[in-house]
């Protein structure tokens, strides 16, 4: 995280480990656990999808699809900057992935940095918007 944001606390980090571990276990309750269901705007954007995908049956559809054409797959989430708003959140970071479906005969990997808005419910944090924006690497500034 840079300097001059606040320190990303650990409630907050919680929703990250989780995406990381339920992708790693494969395992969609894992996954879906960290959304705020009473929420009705939920919106989620994956960036291997050509549309968002807009509140909870859409976001359980991608989990249940997505897990199960997946041989294995890896997320790490890298924060670079948050912010706390009352009862809302946000969370920027560098996420890396990779991955090896049952379709393909090889691996992919990839770069995003990932938005994350999340929502006070009690004594957690939830997500309720979830934003990857893939690194052109053509493109990119190193």
């Amino acid at each position: 995280m840079t300097e001059s944001a606040p320190p990303l606390p650990a409630d907050l980090r919680r929703i990250l480990s989780t995406w990381e571990e339920g992708w790693r276990r494969l395992d969609r309750a894992l996954l879906e656990s960290v959304w705020d269901t009473s929420y009705p705007h939920l919106v989620y954007v994956a960036e291997e999808r050509h549309e968002p995908l807009l509140e909870w049956p859409a976001i359980q559809e991608y989990y249940r699809f997505t897990t199960e054409i997946m041989e294995w797959f890896e997320v790490s989430f890298e924060p670079v900057c948050a912010d706390i708003l009352g009862k809302t959140a946000w969370v920027l970071s560098t996420g890396r992935w990779r991955g090896k479906s049952h379709q393909r005969n090889t691996q992919s990997s990839g770069v995003a940095r990932v938005y994350l808005l999340a929502r006070r419910q009690g004594p957690e944090w939830k997500a309720i918007h979830y934003i990857e924006a893939p690194v052109n690497l053509t493109y990119a500034e190193v």
